[in-house]
């Protein structure tokens, strides 16, 4: 009997803890739903050596950028893109995009675009 008391106790405990955990951001496509002083990444496939890389626009007003950190592949072949993680702060509520353009930096057009919808509560 104790046994049941003890497991029922602990499964209760653990719903109720489960409940009360809600994601504060979700990343759908190229749209992200987040709050203030909550931060989220964004990572986008990249390859340096081929002389492209993402650069970015967004408001400061918004957003802060936190981190940028490139994530090598995970393969040993010769010239393997990895990813470019991009995290970043919400700063205050309201609507904002962070556009992404991946070019050569000598070069005039992209050759992919990428603008993500930003929502801040």
């Amino acid at each position: 009997m104790k046994k049941i008391v003890f497991v029922f106790t602990f499964s209760l405990l653990g719903i109720l803890l489960l409940a009360g955990c809600t994601p504060t951001t979700m990343i759908n496509d190229l749209n992200v739903q987040t709050k203030v002083d909550q931060t989220f990444t964004l990572n986008l496939d990249s390859n340096p050596t081929t002389g492209y890389q993402w650069q970015l626009k967004y408001d400061p007003v918004y957003l802060e950028m936190t981190e940028r950190l490139y994530q090598e592949p995970k393969t040993d072949l010769v010239g393997a893109g990895g990813k470019d993680n991009f995290t970043f702060k919400a700063l205050q509520e309201g609507k904002t995009e962070i556009n992404f353009s991946y070019a050569k930096t000598w070069e005039e057009e992209p050759i992919e675009t990428k603008v993500y919808e930003v929502t801040i509560e």
